[in-house]
């Protein structure tokens, strides 16, 4: 099989992957074989919604609620009415039922069905895919001799986005991948893709991106400041968050949990033998 093809496509099949990754490492690999690297991280795997049954579960997309209106609607009849079915393509594995976006957005991530009624995520409503230029990632990785990555050692970056700007351009929003905690210690390859990895090492950066965790000591640092400066409340500075900032469409709920998530991060690291 030629390598090239496979490289145009945006997405490409289990099978279609493990062949790529064998020309591109030189060695064997099954569509088993891919499958236990998506689960592992090895190689960054993509959920398609795509039902064995069409008939049951006739939609294209799953059906995701923002937090919000799956704590208010979670338990009425009518719920399916209220969710959103936008999204096509998730970061695989879904760790539990709940994904965050790259706006801070959680969603609850379900399938509906033909007769109306809702259900979890299941092995039969999906299929693994894959983007050629992190299967090409991976195999860089794998046939540098200098490289022993602790894995996963790829972030999913080819997700599907969207804009919450809905009057003029903005910053695309994605799914975050299931793999971000591990960002403090992921390294970055950086460098043209090269059709074969085994031509020369990769050069191997560690990014200076700010990192989840920082982001969180910052925001609570932040938060510390405000509280003792002007002597207001968090739930009051999520409320004025949201009076300021509308088209953030950012929650007082939401805030408020990034805060407590901040703070509770800010606390192990002032405290590590309480953590």
């Amino acid at each position: 099989m030629a390598i090239k093809p496979l490289k145009l496509k945006r997405y490409i099949s289990e099978a279609e992957a493990a062949k790529l990754l064998s020309l591109l490492i030189g060695e064997e690999v099954s569509a088993d074989e891919m499958a236990e690297y998506a689960r592992l991280g090895i190689v960054p795997a993509y959920m398609q919604f795509a039902p064995k049954d069409s008939s049951t579960y006739p939609n294209c997309t799953f059906l995701i609620f923002d937090r919000d209106t799956w704590e208010e609607y979670k338990d009425h009849d009518r719920l399916r009415l209220v969710g959103a079915d936008w999204l096509a393509v998730i970061p695989y594995p879904l760790n539990g039922s709940w994904i965050e976006d790259s706006e801070g957005g959680q969603w609850r991530v379900m399938v509906d069905r033909a007769d109306g009624s809702v259900e979890d995520v299941a092995e039969d409503h999906f299929r693994r895919i894959y983007a050629p230029p992190e299967v090409c990632q991976a195999a860089q990785l794998m046939n540098d001799p200098n490289a022993c990555p602790e894995w996963p050692a790829i972030l999913h970056s080819h997700g599907q986005t969207w804009s919450y700007d809905d009057d003029g351009p903005s910053e695309p929003a994605y799914i975050l991948s299931p793999f971000i905690e591990h960002r403090e210690y992921i390294p970055i390859a950086k460098g043209e893709p090269r059709a074969s990895g085994n031509e020369a090492p990769v050069n191997w950066q560690l990014s200076d991106r700010p990192t989840p965790k920082s982001y969180r000591l910052i925001i609570s640092g932040m938060i510390e400041l405000l509280t003792e400066a002007r002597g207001c409340t968090q739930d009051e500075i999520a409320e004025t968050l949201k009076e300021r900032h509308p088209r953030w469409r950012i929650s007082p709920s939401r805030v408020t949990k990034v805060f407590a998530e901040a703070n509770k991060l800010a606390k192990e690291a002032n405290n590590p033998a309480e953590a």
